[in-house]
This record gives structure tokens, C-alpha cells and sequence, in this order.
């Protein structure tokens, strides 16, 4: 795998967290996928461009693994996780993360009584 493939993938990885603060609760899917697409080829472009080989090849290959991780990493970790919805309604005027939803973060489990 070359370097700018790895750095495409840890880029598209990375780029939910960053689209999340974006992204508005009241936003439609389309809204969301607009940014979401928009964000991966300016990723795209960043990324091949500190590669140091910005060609239509070089952002192809950037672009495909970027969307292709972003959209991995959001469906299977972020989501799951809680964290792509706690960073997007912390990051949205007059937005409220709801704890308990589906997509909230696991909740600590308490000490047993008597242990410090």
C-alpha cells in the first residue's frame, strides 16, 4: 500500500469526527450528504497535495479511499460509539445530545458497593 493510500485511509477514518462538526440536527439527508461528499474530495485534494503529486490519479486514488473509509468508519465505529452524534449537538446552537439513544455512548458501570 503506498502513502498516500494509508494517509487516505487515516484521513477518511478521521473525517466523520471532523464532518460532525459541521453537520446540523435539523440538516435533511441530502444537506448531509452534500457536505459529507464535498468534504472527502477537499480531503482528497488536501491529502494528495501534501503527497506531494496532486494528478487526476493521485486525487482518484485519494478520493476513493477517503469515501469509501469515511463512510466505513461512520456506519461502524463513530455511530456505534456515540461519537459522531455527541460532537455533532455539542457543536450545534440550541442542539441536545439525548443520552440513552441508540446511538449514545455506553454508560460506566458503577463500582460495587464498599469498593473505593
Amino acid at each position: 500500500m503506498s502513502n498516500l493510500a494509508q494517509w487516505s485511509a487515516l484521513v477518511g477514518f478521521l473525517l466523520p469526527i471532523l464532518v460532525a462538526i459541521i453537520q446540523r440536527p435539523q440538516f435533511t439527508r441530502t444537506t448531509r450528504t452534500i457536505i459529507g461528499i464535498i468534504a472527502s474530495i477537499a480531503a482528497a485534494v488536501l491529502t494528495a497535495m501534501v503527497e506531494g503529486k496532486l494528478t487526476w490519479h493521485t486525487f482518484g486514488t485519494s478520493a476513493i479511499f477517503i469515501a469509501l473509509t469515511a463512510w466505513a468508519s461512520y456506519k461502524n465505529v463513530w455511530v456505534p460509539a456515540g461519537a459522531a452524534p455527541w460532537v455533532e449537538a455539542k457543536t450545534s446552537p440550541g442542539a441536545e445530545y439525548v443520552p440513552g439513544t441508540p446511538t449514545s455512548p455506553p454508560k460506566a458501570i458503577p463500582a460495587p458497593a464498599g469498593s473505593s
